[in-house]
C-alpha cells in the first residue's frame, strides 16, 4: 500500500505554500530525504504549469536536501515557457532542458505478468501434448505480456539518479486525468507518442502503452506533487480552486488520489487500473493510505467538481494562419485526423479533436492554445 498525503492550502500566497509544504513533506523528509544528497534530480512538469511558488518550494526543499545537481525540464510547451520561470532556474542555477531537443535512449519496455485464466473447455478434451503444455502453463500460473516493445526516453532522464514530476491537477481529454503517468507523454519524443495514440486508435490499447512506458522511469521518481491549490479542471476558475497540495513517492497513487478528489471512481482512469493491474504502483484507491488532513472533507466541499457539473471543457488547438502552407504535412500527422483543408483554408474538427497537442508540437508558430 503506497501512502499519499494531502494537505490544504487555500492560496498561492508563499508562506501558505511553504507551510503546507513542510508539513505535506515532513514524513518523507524524516525517512529518505537523506538519500537526495549528492544525487542529480530532474524536475519535469506537463501544461499547464505548476504554479511558480510550488516550483519554487519543491527547488528549496532539493536544496536542504542536499542534492548535488538540479534540472528542470518538458517538451511540448517548453518553446512557451514564461520569462518568470526561466528566472527561477537561473537564481537557482539550474539548468533547463528542451526535451524535443534532448538525446534520446531506447529502452526495453519490462514484462508484466498476467494470471493464466482457467481453461475454459476443460483438460478432457485436449491431446495428450496439448494437454500437457497447458498443465505446464497452469503450473507456472503467469505469462508475461506487454503491448510495446520499446521507448525513447531523454537521456537527461536516464542519466538522473532520482526524478520529481510536479503537475497542476487537470483533466485529459486522451486518459480522463492529466496526472503524473498522462505526464509521461511530454517526456518522449514524437515517434514514441505517436505509437502510444495510435494504439488508442486502432487497438483499445493506449492506457497499457502509456502505463508501460511510466514503467520505464517509475523506478526513479523520489517524489511527486500535484498542484491542487488552483485546479484547471471546468471553465470556471471559482469552481476550480481546490486548495490542497498532494504528495507521494508514487506516481500512480498520486493520480488515483486526484481521480477520486474531482468525482470519479479511480477505475473509471483506465491508467489507474492498468497500472494497478500490472504492479507500477497503487492505482486503486482502496489501496492507498492517505496521511495529513481529512480527504472526506475535501471530497465533500468538491462534490460539484467535474463529473457531476456541466462546465467541462476540452483544450482544443487554434491555427494562427489556416492558409500556411507548413500545415499540409502536420495534416497528416494528425493521429485522429482532425485537420480538415476547406475553400477557406486548414481548421479543426472541434469533435474530432482529442487535444493530444501533438500539432502544438510539431509546428508551434501555427497552432496554438488559449
Amino acid at each position: 500500500m503506497s501512502s499519499v498525503g494531502i494537505i490544504e492550502c487555500k492560496s498561492y500566497d508563499e508562506a501558505d505554500v511553504k507551510e503546507a509544504f513542510r508539513v505535506i513533506s515532513t514524513p518523507f523528509a524524516e525517512e529518505k530525504a537523506q538519500n537526495l544528497k549528492d544525487k542529480s534530480v530532474v524536475i519535469y512538469f506537463d501544461f499547464p504549469l505548476p504554479h511558480l511558488t510550488v516550483l519554487k518550494e519543491v527547488i528549496e526543499f532539493l536544496k536542504k536536501s542536499g542534492v548535488k545537481e538540479i534540472t528542470a525540464g518538458t517538451s511540448i510547451f517548453a518553446h512557451n515557457l514564461p520569462e518568470e520561470y526561466k528566472n527561477i532556474f537561473e537564481k537557482y542555477g539550474i539548468r533547463f532542458v528542451d526535451f524535443r531537443k534532448d538525446r534520446y535512449v531506447k529502452l526495453t519496455v519490462p514484462l508484466h505478468t498476467e494470471k493464466m485464466p482457467d481453461h475454459f473447455r476443460g483438460f478432457g478434451l485436449l491431446s495428450p501434448v496439448q494437454y500437457s503444455k497447458e498443465k505446464q502453463i497452469e503450473k507456472m500460473g503467469i505469462k508475461g505480456k506487454r503491448t510495446l516493445k520499446n521507448a525513447f526516453i531523454p537521456i537527461t532522464i536516464v542519466d538522473s539518479d532520482y526524478i520529481v514530476p510536479i503537475v497542476k491537477l487537470k483533466v485529459s481529454p486522451v486518459s480522463t486525468l492529466g496526472g503524473v503517468v498522462n505526464a509521461t507523454l511530454s517526456l518522449v519524443p514524437t515517434m514514441t507518442r505517436n505509437e502510444i495514440l495510435v494504439r488508442k486508435l486502432k487497438f483499445g490499447e493506449f492506457e497499457n502503452a502509456l502505463v508501460e512506458t511510466y514503467a520505464l522511469i517509475k523506478d526513479r521518481i523520489a517524489f511527486g506533487v500535484v498542484d491542487a491549490v488552483q485546479g484547471d479542471l471546468t471553465a470556471d476558475e471559482e469552481l476550480d480552486k481546490i486548495g490542497a497540495i498532494l504528495f507521494s513517492e508514487d506516481g500512480l497513487a498520486l493520480d488515483s488520489l486526484s481521480a477520486v478528489l474531482i468525482g470519479y471512481r479511480s477505475r473509471d482512469v483506465k491508467t489507474n487500473k492498468a497500472g494497478d493491474d500490472m504492479g507500477f504502483g497503487a492505482g486503486l484507491f482502496a489501496h492507498v493510505s492517505l496521511y495529513g488532513d481529512e480527504f472526506l472533507r475535501f471530497r465533500k466541499e468538491l462534490k460539484n467538481l467535474l463529473k457531476y457539473g456541466s462546465k467541462k471543457r476540452r483544450r482544443i488547438p487554434t491555427i494562427t494562419d489556416p492558409n500556411d502552407k507548413r500545415i499540409e504535412k502536420i495534416e497528416f500527422a494528425c493521429p485522429i485526423g482532425a485537420i480538415k483543408r476547406t475553400e477557406q483554408g486548414y481548421t479543426i474538427d472541434k469533435k474530432m479533436c482529442f487535444g493530444c497537442m501533438l500539432c502544438v508540437e510539431l509546428l508551434p508558430e501555427v497552432f496554438t492554445i488559449d
